[in-house]
């Protein structure tokens, strides 16, 4: 959630409208200073202004459990609304495995915390197109702090696709 928060207020130009889809919006207090929208679905795409600069976070929800219809609202939001409808999507999950295959394979930015099972640490390397051993020698090597992430920016182009902390480049060997 923090790390949403410094992308967000970096965001340029400024998204026109914030919604946050939370499991229990009513109660929730960690994105009251951001002015977004609390809402407990996720929208559908028809329910998008096109014109509007909108960013959807999707707050650690439990997508295996979602009815027809949200999942429904989720593939069409990563699968359309996120390249016709001027929306960007950031998700969190506690666990990488839970993410759903639509969401994986429309997000172009991961940031990753290492867990202690370095089994499923390199599945998660796969699952962004790196191979296990040389995303858990990452790990290994440039993060010795618990409390590192490791940013993967697939985006087509991007200068540095390996990142500490957002910020501190890891150059990859060829």
């Amino acid at each position: 959630t923090t790390v949403m928060k410094n992308i967000l207020i970096r965001a340029k130009p400024v998204f026109e409208e914030i919604l946050i889809v939370h499991c229990d919006p009513e109660t929730t207090q960690e994105f009251d200073d951001i002015g977004g929208e609390m809402i407990d679905q996720i929208p559908s795409p028809d329910e998008l202004d096109p014109n509007v600069k909108r960013l959807v976070i999707l707050e650690d929800l439990e997508y295996g459990s979602m009815d027809k219809l949200q999942k429904a609202s989720l593939d069409r939001l990563y699968g359309y609304a996120s390249t016709h409808k001027n929306t960007s999507v950031m998700m969190t999950a506690q666990d990488g495995f839970s993410i759903p295959a639509i969401c994986r394979r429309c997000s172009n930015l991961w940031v990753i915390w290492r867990i202690d099972d370095s089994d499923s640490l390199k599945a998660i390397g796969r699952r962004v197109g790196m191979k296990s051993k040389e995303f858990e020698e990452i790990f290994n090597n440039y993060m010795p702090n618990p409390k590192d992430s490791l940013w993967v920016d697939m985006t087509d182009g991007s200068p540095y696709p390996l990142r500490i902390n957002g910020y501190e480049i890891i150059e990859k060997e060829n």
